[in-house]
This record gives structure tokens, C-alpha cells and sequence, in this order.
């Protein structure tokens, strides 16, 4: 099988994270190194010349360049918005690489993968998944530097990666616990907790870690998480982790870059259908909203049974 992964790095704080802990968790213990032993693994990377110069003398670069074809595409004229900036690189991998058999894995450069999350990824793909889609848990980049550190061959455990998550709650987490009682103003996902020991998540925007787009894509207008895999996929040809064992994703964040605070006015359901009319959320984006995501550190039990009935109670009420 052929494996083409993209990612766009620019700015000091994302390219220091990237090589210092994306790159290596991304790289080993059932990642990249695994797809590139039984498969073509092209690498695609987008940066800016500065930034680029950085990574390249990383120790972790010298072990990508060892196992993949590495494509470094010049990131010039950016704009002020960083979305419109990775929807223009997507575009361009995308028209280059859609339209055959390549399997197209969308990486970042603040994401930590679990072990083995590649592994899973091949696993699928050799079962005739055109799309894997999953949720992740933000969690604060400090907190993860400080306690993952730097390591050219980082890899960790999905329960430890949970167990990290519970310990050190991102704002979004706070936030959007659901009580019944209030709600964020950013209310994209929402968290039930299972005893001290697990997370229950349902969110409108799953991001896509692989999708095989067989017909050739000459744009995307909105992004991967919301107009790619219904473009490319119907409902059976997607896999949707709701196992956090499965496969694992942080999204290393800053608490200060993330403007979240309560509603003050709004009962929570109102709220979010309120925020959701703003927002023009899809059909595709509200069936990953119905998807119930379990991030646990011990085995599961009947206990995650009654959590998920009364979340899709909740979820229920919200997309009627």
C-alpha cells in the first residue's frame, strides 16, 4: 500500500514542539516507522524556509529521512488566518496526491499519537476503510512537555496518555463538562465523566487521520473535518475510533490562546442550538456528533453503558 503523510509546521512554538515531541511520537512504537516497513511511505511537510531549518537539524528528521521519502514544499505568502493557511496546503497535497490509490494520513505539528496508532491505521486500511476518523483530548503544551520531555524515540501508552488528560484538564474539558446547568460559548465538544477514571466525548468535529480519496480533489472550500471524507467516503467505508485503546490523540494547546467561557444566558441545549445555527454545522458533522468516544485508563464495564445512554439522551434533544 502506498502512505502519503502530510503536516504544515510554521512559527518558533510549533516547530520546537514538533521536533521535540510530535515528530518522535509520530515516528516509532507502531507509527510511521511500522507503515514504512510494509508499505511506501512518502512524507510531505510544508514550512517555511526559517522553520524548515530547524526541523532539518533535529535528530528526529534524520530518523524520518531513514525511513520515508521526505517532500519539503516552501510555505511563502502567508496569510493572517492559520486556517485559511493549512486548508491551502491540504488543497495542494491533495490535488497532487487524490484520485488513486494513495492513503493520505493528515498529521499536525502539536498532536502526540499513542503507540501502535499506526498500526491500528494499516490494520484498517488492509480491511477496506477509505476513512478513519477520530476524536482527540487537548491537553496543555506545557504540561506536556514537562512531563513527556524530549526523546527522539517518544512513545506512550493510550491509558497513560488519558490518565494525563484527567490529571491536567485542558480549559475546553472544564468547560464543557457536561451538568445540565451551563455551557461554554465554544460548545464544538462535550465531556461526561466515568468515576476519576475516564471520559466520555462527543464532539461535531472528528478529525481525519487517514481517508483514501480515489477521485481526484481540485479543492476543499472548508477543510478535512468537515467537507473531505463525505465527499470521498459513504457511511460504511469509515471507521470512527470510539476506543481510546484503539488510538490515541493529544492536541498540545496553549490555555491562554483558548478564548472559552461560560454562557451566561443560555440554558445549555438552547445554547448549543443557538451556537449551532451560527455555525451552519452539517449533517456529516452532526453524525459525528452521535458518535460516543470512551478515553478510559482501566478496562471497561457496564458503568460506560449508562454514561453513553444518558449523553445520547442529551445528544438527542440537541440535534432534534
Amino acid at each position: 500500500m502506498k502512505f502519503l503523510a502530510i503536516n504544515v509546521v510554521w512559527g518558533t512554538e510549533y516547530s520546537r514542539f514538533f521536533v521535540d515531541v510530535s515528530l518522535p511520537a509520530t515516528l516509532f512504537n507502531g507509527n510511521l516507522e511500522h507503515l514504512a516497513k510494509n508499505n511506501k511511505l512518502t512524507y510531505r511537510l510544508y514550512s517555511t524556509e526559517q522553520d524548515f531549518d530547524v526541523i532539518r537539524k533535529s535528530p528526529a528528521f534524520s530518523h524520518l529521512l531513514d525511513l520515508a521519502v521526505v517532500e519539503w514544499i516552501p510555505l511563502n505568502n502567508l496569510k493572517t488566518d492559520k486556517y485559511e493557511n493549512i486548508l491551502r496546503c491540504h488543497n495542494d497535497a491533495l490535488k497532487c496526491y487524490s484520485g488513486g490509490e494513495n492513503f493520505i494520513v493528515f498529521l499536525s505539528p502539536n498532536i502526540v499519537l499513542s503507540k501502535d496508532a499506526m498500526i491500528f491505521v494499516e490494520k484498517k486500511s488492509e480491511e477496506g476503510k477509505r476513512a478513519i476518523i477520530t476524536p482527540g483530548l487537548h491537553i496543555s503544551k506545557d504540561v506536556v512537555m514537562k512531563i513527556l520531555g524530549e526523546s527522539t524515540a517518544l512513545s506512550v501508552n493510550p491509558r497513560e496518555m488519558v490518565s494525563l488528560a484527567i490529571s491536567y484538564p485542558h480549559l475546553c474539558q472544564r468547560l464543557n463538562s457536561w451538568d445540565g446547568n451551563k455551557i461554554s460559548d465554544w460548545p464544538v465538544e462535550l465531556f461526561w465523566p466515568v468515576g476519576n477514571h475516564g471520559l466520555l466525548l462527543h464532539t461535531f468535529y472528528l478529525h481525519p487521520i487517514m481517508v483514501q480519496p480515489r477521485e481526484h480533489i481540485e479543492a476543499l472550500k472548508l477543510g478535512i473535518d468537515i467537507d473531505l471524507v463525505p465527499r470521498v467516503c459513504h457511511e460504511n467505508d469509515i471507521e470512527i475510533v470510539t476506543d481510546s485503546d484503539s488510538l490515541c490523540i493529544y492536541e498540545a494547546v496553549s490555555n491562554k490562546k483558548w478564548p472559552l467561557r461560560f454562557c451566561p444566558k443560555m440554558k445549555p441545549i438552547w445554547g448549543i442550538h443557538y451556537w449551532m445555527k451560527q455555525h451552519t454545522i452539517s449533517d456529516y458533522n452532526k453524525y459525528c456528533f452521535r458518535s460516543a468516544a470512551k478515553f478510559h485508563t482501566l478496562p471497561l464495564t457496564s458503568e460506560w453503558d449508562k454514561v453513553e445512554k444518558d449523553s445520547l439522551a442529551v445528544v438527542d434533544k440537541i440535534l432534534k
